[in-house]
């Protein structure tokens, strides 16, 4: 059985699959894959229902070990820089939202430290909270909040950790046009800054924003590429049993639904 190791990567390569394979219950889940995430880039995943996305992102954060194949990371990310966001989002509706987004600098502190205690601290929730339009609901419980509020003050939370790595599983869920909007402006905007974010999406003209996509079916990699790469665009269709059609609109990669 293979784990996450560190070791020598590609020129900007802050974390690669090597050939992963997973199995569950004794079935493949993911079969051969190997993909590099690169510093200063956002690379989305997509794919239909059961593909293997979030098995992916699992085995990439190191918590889930493959059972062939590797995942190397540079020497730069360590646990406390890499920010996971997974779809498992149950627990902690008693705290407020300031406090649950200051769990995010947990991996920043000392032994006796208490997140929000120093300047860093409460700059980064303060910009956390900023960039997930949740200022305004900081001193409220999260159990007050709604489905889509509460997506984004986990997002802040995986923000806070100002990781060179973000796994972002879904981070979209539950978010109106507006807020799916802001989340990709910060994705870029991070991204511009030298990190790396590599989320699992199924809104596809979400997905067609970022950098590079890769695509997913029946736990393999059938493609991967900038996102006006034709042949990606194609594989997209394909993967989606022609469901969709992408089509350049107004000077930007769009997604038609085909009925």
């Amino acid at each position: 059985m293979s784990a996450a190791i560190t070791g020598p990567l590609q020129p900007d390569a802050l974390l690669s699959a090597q050939g992963l394979s997973v199995q569950r219950g004794g079935r493949p889940v993911l079969n051969d894959i190997s993909v590099s995430a690169l510093a200063g880039q956002w690379l989305a995943v997509v794919g239909p229902n059961g593909a293997g996305k979030s098995t992916l992102l699992h085995c990439l954060a190191g918590l889930l070990p493959p059972v062939e194949g590797g995942v190397v990371w540079s020497q730069e990310v360590a646990s406390p820089r890499l920010s996971w966001l997974g779809q498992d989002t149950e627990g902690g509706e008693a705290l407020t939202v300031r406090d649950t987004v200051a769990l995010g600098r947990l991996p920043h502190q000392g032994w006796l430290g208490w997140p929000g205690e120093s300047v860093a601290d409460r700059d980064a929730i303060e910009q956390a909270l900023a960039d997930t339009d949740m200022g305004w609901a900081a001193d409220r419980s999260m159990q007050t909040l709604s489905g889509g509020e509460r997506q984004r003050v986990r997002l802040a939370r995986a923000l806070a950790v100002q990781a060179p790595v973000l796994l972002l599983d879904e981070p979209v869920a539950h978010l109106d046009a507006p807020h799916q909007r802001l989340v990709a402006q910060v994705l870029r905007r991070e991204a511009s800054r030298g990190r790396c974010i590599i989320s699992v999406l199924h809104e596809l003209p979400l997905a067609l924003v970022a950098d590079r996509v890769a695509v997913m079916q029946s736990g393999r990699l059938v493609a991967q590429g900038a996102r006006d790469d034709a042949t990606l665009h194609r594989a997209i269709e394909q993967v989606f049993d022609q469901a969709v059609r992408i089509a350049l609109v107004q000077g930007q990669w769009t997604v038609l639904p085909q009925l």
